[in-house]
């Protein structure tokens, strides 16, 4: 028996840098999540957790969320483990601490915090020679664009592939992967993770 998806209703999107698809479910979660632009660019508190975008939960939504964002505010998530040998003092040690004081930071519940050590960051002038660094003085997105650069890494490399691994026989399923249902399925799993994807659930699907 073939299923008969209904295709997702198309919703024009400000920014539009995708597929029809994506940018229509960017703009569902959007108005679901942070319809505000300031809160969207900005970090603020969800429950205990620190969230910034349209629902980038910065401890529930584990470190490929944690990298995205930070990748998209020009700090290299991978900078502690590749300069682990650096010497004390050195600009290379300055930037591991402070990215690795970020990574936690985030996790908590202080925008406050997280603000002071990226405005601390965007001042040290020992920082100075490592030209390559990209420095910001807040973390906070400077428009939609990036917030929509960092929900398309996010949909493309993480949750779509989650949908997929929990439903392979639907993968090359073209009209599931626009449809209502594909949408549905997307709201649940940016809000409750893939636990909401369950046994019974797939069964029925």
């Amino acid at each position: 028996m073939s299923l008969n998806w209904r295709p997702a209703p198309s919703i024009p999107c400000s920014v539009a840098t995708s597929d029809p698809f994506i940018n229509s479910l960017y703009e569902f979660l959007k108005y679901l999540e942070a319809n505000n632009p300031i809160k969207r660019r900005n970090l603020h508190v969800v429950g205990s957790n620190l969230t910034i975008g349209i629902g980038f939960d910065l401890a529930a939504g584990g470190e490929a969320v944690r990298r995205a964002v930070f990748s998209q505010l020009g700090l290299d998530y991978d900078y502690p483990a590749n300069h682990a040998n650096a010497q004390p003092g050195s600009p290379e040690a300055i930037e591991s601490d402070y990215i690795t004081r970020l990574m936690a930071t985030v996790r908590g519940s202080n925008p406050t915090a997280v603000n002071n050590l990226m405005f601390a960051r965007y001042n040290d002038s020992r920082l100075n020679s490592l030209t390559q660094l990209q420095r910001r003085p807040y973390f906070s997105f400077n428009n939609d664009n990036e917030v929509k650069a960092v929900f398309d890494n996010l949909w493309t490399n993480v949750y779509s592939i989650l949908i997929y691994n929990r439903l392979p026989s639907l993968v090359g399923d073209a009209a599931f992967a626009t449809s209502s249902e594909m949408r549905a399925l997307a709201s649940m799993l940016w809000n409750g993770g893939p636990g909401k994807l369950t046994k019974e659930l797939r069964a029925a699907i």
